[in-house]
């Protein structure tokens, strides 16, 4: 088990999880997210694949002033994103950071969610011809 800290903070990865796909991350180095970037759709979908346990979660944040996100962000502004949860965990694809799931929805003052198994994930990927948002 890990433990659960407040967002921002990065948390340790959950045992099991499985982040092969996510091992570019280095936030030390001023490029950490380079690839990453608007990619959430693509590396969200991945990691629900890879962690069957986790629900993929499409929906939209609303940034504030002095919320970080990817290069800086950009204040009072809203835009769809992609993620993964699990038992009051969010995993941010994009980001490449564990959060507590309620500080990180209360934070980013998330809205129009829309949940997916990794298996409905991938058959709306196939049936769209793309990695999100679906139109479902």
């Amino acid at each position: 088990m890990f433990k659960m800290i407040t967002f921002p903070i990065k948390v340790k990865r959950p045992a099991g999880t499985v982040t092969e796909l996510h091992k570019i991350a280095d936030i030390g180095n001023p490029d950490w997210n380079e690839g990453r970037s608007g990619r959430c759709y693509e590396l969200a979908r991945g990691f629900a694949i890879a962690n069957r346990a986790w629900t993929l979660v499409h929906a939209t944040l609303h940034l504030q002033y002095d919320i970080p996100i990817g290069r800086g962000g950009h204040p009072n502004r809203s835009f769809p994103h992609a993620f993964c949860e699990r038992n009051g965990t969010v995993y941010d694809p994009v980001l490449d950071i564990f959060y507590d799931k309620q500080s990180f929805y209360e934070c980013y003052k998330i809205t129009d969610v829309k949940k997916y198994s990794w298996k409905e994930g991938m058959q709306n990927a196939t049936k769209y011809n793309i990695t999100g948002p679906w139109p479902v």
